[in-house]
């Protein structure tokens, strides 16, 4: 008998907290590989990028392991056909964020691609916000703990009892 103990760790600072790709059609259609290793496009290239200063095997390992946890938590995103074009350069696409992102500024990349190769880019920043309700609930969850605290049992003792009111009512 024994116990095994995982104590490797390693450091990802400058790998996105959110990458999401979109495109009009399968990424190995729009992109050739060797726009993707220019480009660092596809989700394996980009995240391996911000590694590339370290030593490989266990990065390797580590940075498969970020890859597959982040894109389970829906925080990388490959949406192939997400994108449809309204007209020769007018585009629309629908990126849905996973709750927990985080707030801020975030870079993005426009790529014009024709037969694999790009041919026109854009960087654009915008701006990721709580907003209305969301909003309030999280500053006063991080601002005022006690306040939150005690609105949420209120909130769970009267929809408690305004449940059990209404089940008596339904059941005679």
């Amino acid at each position: 008998m024994g116990i095994w103990a995982n104590n490797a760790e390693l450091g990802f600072e400058q790998a996105p907290s959110f990458y999401a790709i979109m495109s009009t059609a399968p990424l190995a259609k729009v992109i050739d590989e060797a726009t993707d290793r220019l480009y660092h496009i596809t989700i394996p290239r980009a995240i391996r990028a911000s590694t590339q200063n370290r030593d490989s095997e266990q990065t390797t390992e580590f940075t498969d392991a970020l890859i597959r946890v982040r894109t389970s938590e829906g925080n990388y995103v490959q949406s192939e056909y997400g994108l449809r074009l309204l007209q020769d350069t007018l585009f629309q696409g629908k990126i849905d964020l996973p709750a927990n992102i985080t707030e801020g500024a975030y870079r993005v990349r426009i790529f014009i691609t024709r037969d694999g190769q790009v041919i026109d880019s854009q960087f654009r920043e915008i701006d990721v916000r709580r907003v209305g309700l969301e909003r309030w609930f999280f500053n006063l969850a991080h601002e005022q703990p006690l306040i939150y605290g005690i609105l949420a049992l209120f909130l769970a003792i009267f929809f408690g009892w305004g449940a059990s009111a209404l089940f008596r009512y339904i059941r005679p």
